[in-house]
């Protein structure tokens, strides 16, 4: 499967807000965002699409952000909703298997884009980016459907993950090198008015 045609796809013929992921206001992720990270701290949003996370975050005051995703169309949807704000951030458009980080970020934040990686070199590579990526004391805060969750999404199959689970698939991946600091279930509200659980898990890079 051509995963780049998938999602230019996905957000091309989709309303932003027809997306079963979208989150008008995505309050749990810039609280945890912001309870990890200050303004002047880099932020990396991996598998961002047309998440307003960015939106919250330049309002808060965060200036450097990185956004990044495997469709350009999806990031384009952004830029457009950003207005005069589009510059502020840094746009990637690559796939984070195959991503090699040039720098250190304080914060990784992934809200559904990790649960689509369901072999385990497309998973080791993940977990090396973010370790790669992640300043020593940085923080990822990982969201993946819950082991209850659905197991399929934009007609994909997916990783369920328990908070234990996902601790110790990144443990089985990169050997002690994170802990566990934080970690939530909680109902996410489909625009169709659907409910899918999710876990978070919020990792301390050692």
């Amino acid at each position: 499967m051509d995963k780049q045609l998938h999602w230019n796809t996905a957000y091309a013929t989709r309303q932003e807000d027809g997306l079963t992921w979208f989150e008008d206001t995505p309050k749990q992720s810039l609280d945890l965002i912001q309870t990890y990270a200050t303004p002047q701290d880099g932020v990396i949003d991996v598998g961002a699409g047309a998440s307003r996370v960015v939106d919250g975050l330049i309002a808060a005051g965060y200036k450097d952000i990185t956004l990044l995703d495997i469709s350009a169309t999806a990031l384009d949807v952004t830029k457009t909703r950003l207005g005069a704000d589009y510059a502020t951030p840094t746009y990637l458009v690559t796939d984070i298997t195959r991503w090699h980080p040039m720098r250190k970020f304080q914060v990784w934040h992934d809200r559904a884009m990790l649960h689509f990686l369901t072999d385990e070199m497309s998973k080791e590579a993940y977990f090396g980016s973010m370790s790669a990526a992640l300043a020593t004391g940085g923080y990822a805060i990982l969201s993946t459907f819950a082991q209850e969750g659905p197991e399929t999404c934009s007609g994909l199959t997916v990783q369920r993950y328990s908070s234990k689970f996902l601790f110790e698939t990144v443990d089985l991946e990169i050997r002690d090198a994170f802990e566990a600091v934080q970690d939530i279930q909680y109902m996410h509200k489909t625009p169709s008015g659907n409910l899918q659980a999710f876990q978070t898990l919020v990792l301390r890079k050692k």
